[in-house]
């Protein structure tokens, strides 16, 4: 977990959850992607102005020498960094989506509990048919 306490960069793959830790922190990132959506997080870093990213293939210590203190000076990035830490602290996303999970698990089990499961012998041999009576409490929607 990075801590804006602790940290003035975060050198990472660019996964979301390195790249949203270091935005939640308020941590510059220096983004070496290496898949799916490292290089998308790249390259959004490099377009908001919080971060920048190097290949994971051509890079040198030269370049890390000049890409690490260009993230140290940065001014407006820190400023942008720590506007977004506010917003995301407003916006705890988090908690949300940790509620609706909670939700639909209760929901779920109240669902299975009311569901009369069949036994494998009243189960047909050609399997189960695909249609509604067969299909009636597969979501439990209430």
């Amino acid at each position: 977990m990075v801590s804006a306490a602790k940290s003035d960069f975060f050198i990472h793959h660019g996964g979301s959850n390195c790249f949203f830790e270091a935005l939640r922190f308020r941590v510059a990132s220096l983004i070496m992607p290496y898949c799916r959506d490292g290089h998308d997080n790249a390259r959004r870093a490099e377009e908001t102005g919080t971060g920048d990213h190097i290949g994971r293939d051509g890079w040198t210590e030269g370049v890390l020498e000049s890409a690490i203190p260009g993230l140290l000076a940065d001014d407006a990035m820190r400023a942008r960094l720590k506007g977004n830490a506010a917003q995301m602290a407003l916006n705890p996303g988090t908690d949300v989506v940790a509620q609706a999970i909670l939700s639909l698990i209760r929901t779920r089990t109240k669902c299975l509990r009311r569901t009369r499961i069949p036994r494998p012998s009243a189960i047909p041999r050609h399997g189960w048919r695909s249609t509604a009576s067969t299909r009636s409490n597969a979501w439990c929607p209430t």
